[in-house]
């Protein structure tokens, strides 16, 4: 062998990543929902309904909170992460030293800052985007954001700029009496200097995708606008059988018995949300569909009680637990009417059967 290749890379070590253990916080609740929506979704099949709810709605609320957090956490860290994000796009389309890190800690934090935008521009234009085109949208630019980066020879000179001052401070001034030792150069530890401008170079082109986001959502709205009678709104839809309001007779109430028992109005969401009905019209009476009651936050135990998805756990801890713990109230179901008159949960009041058998279904 007369040839010997030596190589190597940097790794850089964030000490301030545990910071993003509080995403565990709304992980383990996102998971929760998730697992009550698939039991939603089980017993509905079981008989013989195909209902598939929005997973996205158990997260709609604290997206921005999310975003404010991811925020947060690198300003906590002095921006440590974001920075070795920009050394590693820069060093790649530079083609300098491989740099390696945890990247799937940037693809979070992107994702949470990348939805959290969205339900912003959703709630700005009171529009409802669609969560799996977004989710999408984002995976396309952070899959293809070194392509991209290439196409804007800005951000591509910015970056290896900084990419490039970052590699030169890293090599060491040989002393002359050991250079003959040998013929390798010595790149050593060195500090990481911070640069806003290769920072916002290195994460443009996650968000170049988010454009069309902003085109799909304005067109959405101006297509609402313009066409009122295809799409009214998002609160409700007439179906076949309402021939009371075909025939100009009116509404015979413009709220549901749901509505009126929990004192929770159909609420229109905006934002990262599907498309869905709030209430139905039949012959005149408007019923709570089955996603209106799901996106407000309630789930129906076993056919007889509305209960709060919030309330869940509670119930869960009062049953095993043989005491009530806090007072949580809940509704009798009969006959697709709510009762009128909340019940306090008492540890017999349902039982664990009960939670197994969560359901929905049109409520008067």
């Amino acid at each position: 062998m007369s040839t010997w290749q030596w190589s190597g890379c940097s790794i850089v070590v964030n000490s301030w990543a545990w910071l993003r253990c509080v995403h565990f916080i709304f992980s383990a609740n996102t998971i929760f929902n998730l697992c009550v929506l698939l039991v939603v979704i089980y017993r509905n099949f079981q008989r013989r309904k195909i209902w598939i709810g929005d997973a996205f709605i158990s997260i709609s609320d604290t997206l921005q909170l999310r975003g404010v957090l991811v925020i947060a956490v690198w300003a906590k860290e002095n921006f440590w992460q974001v920075s070795v994000l920009a050394l590693r796009f820069g060093s790649t389309q530079a083609n300098l030293v491989e740099i390696f890190t945890f990247i799937q800690i940037m693809h979070g934090d992107l994702m949470a800052l990348y939805t959290s935008l969205t339900g912003v521009l959703g709630a700005i234009l009171q529009e409802r985007i669609d969560p799996a085109l977004t989710i999408f949208l984002f995976e396309l630019g952070y899959r293809y954001r070194f392509e991209i980066g290439s196409w804007f020879p800005s951000i591509k000179e910015v970056s290896i700029r900084y990419a490039l001052s970052d590699f030169l401070s890293g090599i060491a001034t040989i002393p002359l009496e050991l250079e003959g030792f040998s013929p390798l150069g010595f790149w050593t530890t060195h500090p990481m200097a911070y640069d806003a401008q290769a920072i916002v170079a290195s994460i443009s082109p996650n968000f170049m995708t988010f454009v069309i986001i902003i085109v799909y959502a304005v067109v959405r709205k101006a297509y609402r606008r313009a066409y009122p009678s295809k799409a009214i709104a998002y609160s409700s839809r007439i179906t076949k059988g309402s021939s009371n309001l075909s025939e100009g007779r009116g509404i015979k109430n413009p709220f549901t018995m749901f509505e009126l028992a929990t004192g929770a109005e159909l609420q229109n969401r905006v934002g990262l949300v599907s498309d869905y009905d709030n209430c139905v019209y039949i012959k005149g009476m408007r019923y709570a569909t089955a996603d209106g009651i799901y996106c407000n936050g309630f789930v129906i135990a076993n056919g007889k009680w509305l209960v709060r998805m919030a309330d869940l756990l509670s119930v869960l801890l009062i049953i095993l637990t043989g005491r009530r713990l806090r007072d949580v109230y809940v509704y009798e179901v009969k006959d697709h009417k709510v009762s009128q008159t909340a019940i306090l949960v008492y540890p017999n009041t349902l039982t664990l059967r009960d939670l197994t058998k969560f359901n929905t279904t049109l409520l008067a």
